[in-house]
């Protein structure tokens, strides 16, 4: 019996075509989890780390990090068989990888990225419409049990960043109290005293303690377009309102009315002033929970609910950020590309053509401005 038929008998499927996905790469960065629930809109499709498999396989799914120089490429390649490259991490921090682009030059068919211009979009979560909306919320104050000298909260542990936020996040400390937790400030919260979690937070624990201050700040660590992480889906789950810092534009991603973003005011300072009074008036504090009553933050199995669009891509059915699906997803958009088709020069998509800035405070001089 053929692998493909053992999964069909192995899973009860016997009049659905299944679909077979082969990652070619060592690491587990491709979450399968909701496919195994049936939690995807589309779920006949198997991925499988077993390279015997791809002679058969639909798709190949190669992941940037793992594809170094020594990293041979399936021989021979089946006929009109897509090979798909994936990444999640933005371009700063794959130019140091070692990644051998030029190999994959006019052979990968298909990107899976952050990027909304990617043939399939992977976000790290999504805004999903209500199906009934939850009307009590409207009444509900989230000021209360706050504290004035538990205005901004930070939890990072990657002090040193391309985007620079550890150096707005100074400037903005001179004009309004921020609290860091991890190893990059002074406090800590839940398992991070245990040796084996120094320099570490404990997320589960840590949600409590963030949740007495006004706002949490969601900063990215590269200013990139579309970059935007699951800092964002995860502060939106929490009863603390978001202060952005990245490269995207916030309203493909977040609910209407729901962060703030840094980078709409021309300095730091202005940004405090807004804040501070933003937590003394409740009316409009409040006001930026007001989309709860709608909508719900879906960040996925952990936050990666991409798994769905590729199993949709593959069964070429519309992918679910095409279309007002019965989810009414609420964020990325994915063009798409003619079909068939190659990359010419996979650097350039993922890297050249993808430029990331830097923040520096505006009285800085150009001198200081370089790197």
């Amino acid at each position: 019996m053929s692998f493909r038929r053992k999964l069909l008998t192995a899973l009860g499927v016997s009049c659905l075509y299944l679909v077979l996905a082969v990652v070619y790469m060592e690491s587990k960065a491709l979450p399968t989890s909701r496919l195994h629930k049936q939690q995807c809109e589309v779920n006949a499709c198997v991925v499988t780390h077993d390279r015997s498999q791809l002679s058969s396989a639909d798709v190949v799914v190669f992941h940037t990090n793992d594809f170094l120089q020594s990293t041979p490429l399936p021989d021979p390649r089946p006929l009109a068989q897509p090979w798909l490259v994936f990444s999640l991490e933005a371009p700063p921090v794959q130019t140091n990888r070692g990644i051998d682009w030029g190999r994959l030059n006019n052979v990968v068919n298909w990107t899976m990225s952050h990027r909304r211009d990617s043939d399939v979009v992977a976000p790290y979560g999504v805004v999903v419409k209500r199906t009934i909306p939850e009307i009590w919320r409207r009444d509900h104050d989230y000021t209360s049990g706050k504290k004035f000298e538990k205005m901004t909260a930070w939890m990072v542990s990657h002090c040193q960043t391309h985007s620079r936020r550890e150096s707005y996040a100074a400037e903005l400390s001179k004009y309004i109290p921020v609290d860091v937790y991890g190893s990059c400030g002074n406090k800590s919260c839940g398992l991070s005293l245990v040796h084996r979690n120094i320099g570490k937070f404990n997320s589960r624990d840590c949600d409590p303690v963030i949740g007495e201050y006004y706002f949490y700040l969601a900063f990215e660590n590269a200013l990139c377009a579309d970059y935007v992480t699951e800092k964002l889906y995860l502060t939106l789950t929490r009863d603390v309102v978001p202060v952005v810092f990245g490269g995207a534009d916030y309203h493909f991603y977040a609910p209407p009315n729901s962060v703030i973003n840094a980078l709409d005011f021309a300095t730091p300072k202005l940004l405090a002033n807004f804040l501070l009074a933003t937590a003394n008036n409740r009316t409009a504090y409040n006001s930026y929970f007001a989309w709860r009553e709608d909508y719900e933050v879906d960040i996925g199995d952990p936050f990666r609910p991409h798994i769905c669009d590729l199993c949709a891509k593959l069964h070429q059915h519309p992918m679910v950020h095409q279309n007002e699906s019965s989810r009414q997803r609420v964020g990325t958009l994915a063009t798409g590309r003619p079909e068939p088709h190659t990359y010419p020069d996979l650097r350039a998509w993922f890297l050249d053509r993808n430029p990331c800035r830097r923040w520096w405070l505006p009285s800085a001089t150009p001198s200081r401005r370089s790197g």
